[in-house]
Formats: C-alpha cells, structure tokens, sequence
C-alpha cells in the first residue's frame, strides 16, 4: 500500500479544468485519487504526486438521455440508497416485460410456456448471458492481471478483491484448508497402512 508520507506532493483542485492541468504538467509519477481505497492499488514508491479529486462534487448519480451517470467520488454507500438507481432497474423491468407483452403484476408461477419463451427470448437480445458472460468476466479478469493493477495481483493470488476479510474466512475463493507440516488421523493411518503393505513380511 502506498503511505502518504512517501508521496511528495497532494494537490486538491477545485475545478475539473484544474485538475486536468495538473495532470498535463505533472509527469507519470501522479495519480488521480476518487477515494481513499484508490491508495491500495499504488504499491509503486515512484508515484510521487497525488490529485485529490474531493472538491470537485463529482459525488453525483443522474439520469441523463437514459442512462445513469455516476460521478467519480460517489461512495457503494451512496450507490445503494440512491432513488435513480432503483427508478432506473425498475424502468428496465418494465419495459423487458413490455416487450415480452407480459403484464407487470403477474407472478412467476402463473407464467405460460408461451410468456417464459417470449421473456426468455427478449432477454437473450438485450442482455449478455451464460456464455457470453463467462467470457467477458474471463476476459476482465485477465485484462485485470495483465495491467498489474490491486485487483489483478489479488486475482493472481487467488484472493477476494473487494476488501473481503481473509484471514478466517474466504473459504470459497482460497479453496479447501491446507494442513502444512501435520497430517489429520484418517490420512496418516492410510499413510501408514501404506507403507506397510510396500514392506515384505519377515520370516520368524
């Protein structure tokens, strides 16, 4: 983790204009910062200049033309209490069940054959799935590993990657525990068991 006190200097401009000065004139030895957690993917002590980007209000989350933009500083916290992001989810269920010309209140045990084929067919023109999406997630990922960054070195190591507690739990992502330098009861009387049937039995 890059240390505060390794870098040389922290800029805090108050327009975007400011800051994409500072990033021109600054050499490649700077780096944006949108939120604390950016400083864990900066291992490299040659990055000496930060830009902070907290005054600039970019801690923002709007509709426009359609789609959601979400501004650079905006928090997960922000994210999942906002009102235009459960508006904007919502806006899409209706219009996936208006293609399917399938009615908004219905339940799912109530749906035709006919109404799941349609869904199901509106769904794999719209949206990326099975296949497809392992792929891109795949892609992602190595994209992630290749550029070096904080969550491909934790992918390489096969680690969680989003702050995730691992040093008691992670099961799932790390695989099954691995006993170094003890065996368990089980595995150390076959082990034995083994051996022994390896050895010629001694004549008395």
């Amino acid at each position: 983790m890059l240390k505060l006190k390794e870098v040389g200097q922290c800029f805090y401009p108050n327009t975007i204009e400011e800051a994409a000065k500072l990033l021109k004139e600054s050499g490649e030895d700077t780096r944006i910062v949108g939120g604390g957690l950016h400083l864990t993917a900066f291992p490299n002590p040659a990055i000496k200049t930060l830009i902070f980007l907290n005054n600039l209000k970019l801690n923002y989350i709007k509709e426009i033309d359609g789609k959601i933009s979400i501004g650079a500083t905006t928090t997960i916290s922000e994210l999942a209490n906002s009102a235009e992001m459960n508006g904007y989810l919502k806006g899409n269920v209706k219009k996936l069940l208006q293609s399917a010309k399938i009615e908004s209140g219905k339940k799912v045990k109530d749906l035709t054959e006919e109404e799941v084929s349609r869904l199901q067919k509106v769904v794999e023109a719209n949206f990326k799935i099975e296949g497809d999406l392992r792929k891109e997630i795949q892609e992602n990922i190595k994209r992630l590993k290749q550029i070096g960054c904080y969550r491909g070195k934790r992918h390489v190591a096969n680690l969680p990657v989003r702050g995730q507690r691992t040093r008691s739990n992670a099961r799932t992502k790390r695989g099954k525990r691995v006993t170094i330098g003890a065996l368990k009861k089980e595995e150390l009387a076959k082990k034995t068991k083994a051996v022994a049937a390896k050895v010629p039995a001694q004549k008395i």
